[in-house]
């Protein structure tokens, strides 16, 4: 089960590689939803505490690597809206 956790980490995380990559190169986010990034963030971070008090590391990686490039998108996001 490992292995698949593993997988399903791996895909789940560069997921979110191409719009950060997009967002940083862009600083568009007009069609970006707040609420949604700040959903991803805090459930990436619940499971991130879920996975380390269980010690699944699978669920620790991805999920504190989710949550770093979560940050990056919410960060030009909420610059963006204050700037305006």
């Amino acid at each position: 089960m490992t292995v698949i956790g593993i997988i399903a980490a791996i895909l789940t995380t560069s997921a979110f590689v191409p719009q950060v990559v997009k967002t940083v190169k862009t600083r568009k986010t007009e069609d970006l939803s707040l609420v949604t990034f700040l959903m991803i963030q805090f459930g990436t971070i619940l499971w991130f505490v879920y996975g380390y008090s269980i010690g699944d590391m699978p669920l620790v990686v991805a999920n504190g690597i989710t949550a770093a490039l979560t940050a990056v998108i919410l960060t030009i996001k909420i610059r963006s809206m204050v700037t305006k």
